[in-house]
């Protein structure tokens, strides 16, 4: 297939197969842009082509060069397709947004607080110690309380666990290693 651009002018006249128009046409498809015509251009035209009569005098064919009225029309190949960019979420966007993450956190956190509950009722070795526990019932109440902590809010997402647990945790290093494992 020849090569063409964005933009470019593609002349063709009626009645006549015009392989490079085709392939303009194709190009223009695989190239995800417009092909079309630019219909104040248009203007009449001549053609000349070749036909064969048979001489009524003579019987024999002859060939006679005639002049066929048609039209030069022109085609132009569109732009360059641009790139998609998806438009800046809105406010109540960005605000459902966090309000998910958040959501998605509190699950998280309410699941290893009822995981601690169950295992001290059944009075098995819990995985997380009291305080770690306790930390969690922090993090919840954090968590609660985050679409309403400051002003735009939605802009950055809620902590998770583990950061809250190091910004709030007076225990050794050692006791935050084991619980963000």
């Amino acid at each position: 297939m020849a090569e063409f651009e964005y933009n470019q002018v593609i002349e063709y006249i009626d009645g006549t197969f015009d392989e490079n128009f085709n392939e303009a046409r194709q190009w223009a498809q695989s190239h995800n842009t417009t092909f079309e015509e630019d219909i104040d251009k248009r203007e009449e035209f001549v053609g000349k082509r070749t036909e064969i009569y048979q001489d009524p005098e003579t019987g024999e064919e002859v060939e006679k060069e005639v002049d066929y009225p048609t039209l030069k029309r022109f085609w132009v190949i569109g732009d360059e397709p641009k790139p998609y960019i998806p438009p800046e979420p809105t406010v109540d966007e960005l605000k459902a947004q966090k309000r998910a993450e958040r959501d998605s956190l509190m699950k998280s956190a309410q699941n290893r607080i009822d995981r601690y509950r169950n295992q001290k009722e059944l009075g098995i070795e819990t995985t997380d110690d009291e305080s770690v526990y306790k930390l969690l019932l922090q993090y919840t109440q954090y968590l609660r309380t985050y679409p309403e902590s400051k002003d735009e809010w939605y802009k950055e997402s809620p902590v998770i666990f583990e950061v809250f647990l190091i910004m709030n945790c007076e225990e050794t290093d050692e006791t935050v290693e084991e619980t963000t494992k």
